[in-house]
């Protein structure tokens, strides 16, 4: 790893207590996004259609692809424009002048398409009615609250006065037209 790790841990990594909070959160998370796979594992197999795929199945596994892709592709581009020192001072090309939060909304969509499909895949069941598959959905909902809304994390650490208070001394005026102009989550 060329950062030497995630800076997000070094000032709990030496404190068992306040890292076993982290470590328990991280775990949940784990936990919660794996909740439409295992959902699937454990379907009566009769409650699935195995002849052809249906639109619906296509459409949620290529979202799924898609958000997966979306993410990746955000990531590697940051990553670039970090390793070549920043220029521009903030990212705006790639995925990141459509989106502000470009690898978020990648990973809100790989997740709500893995709920969605967890039920349309399975032709042969009233998935609607089926209290498992509500659960399944805290996986979209606590991605989405944890990159979106959760204090210190996110797009509210992103998004907080400290963070961006370098780009308005910096680039005042670009950087207000950067967030006037561009989606903060949804690429538009």
């Amino acid at each position: 790893h060329d950062r030497g790790g995630d800076s997000r841990f070094d000032g709990v990594v030496n404190r068992a207590p306040v890292f076993l909070v982290y470590w328990t959160f991280q775990a949940i998370w784990v936990s919660l996004i794996s909740m439409p796979l295992l959902y699937l594992n454990n379907t009566d197999p009769s409650r699935i259609n195995n002849n052809i795929w249906s639109f619906s199945e296509i459409i949620f596994l290529t979202g799924f692809a898609f958000g997966l892709i979306f993410e990746v592709v955000a990531d590697l581009q940051k990553t670039v424009w970090v390793k070549r020192g920043r220029p521009g001072l903030f990212m705006k090309t790639g995925v990141w002048k459509y989106s502000r939060h470009a690898n978020y909304f990648g990973e809100i969509c790989q997740w709500c398409c893995a709920w969605a499909f967890s039920g349309v895949v399975q032709s042969n069941h009233n998935f609607w009615a089926d209290k498992a598959w509500w659960m399944c959905s805290l996986c979209p909902i606590f991605t989405a609250f944890l990159l979106l809304f959760l204090k210190g994390t996110g797009m509210t650490q992103a998004n907080h006065p400290s963070s961006v208070r370098r780009y308005y001394l910096a680039c005042p005026e670009e950087y207000q037209h950067y967030r006037d102009e561009t989606s903060p989550l949804i690429p538009m």
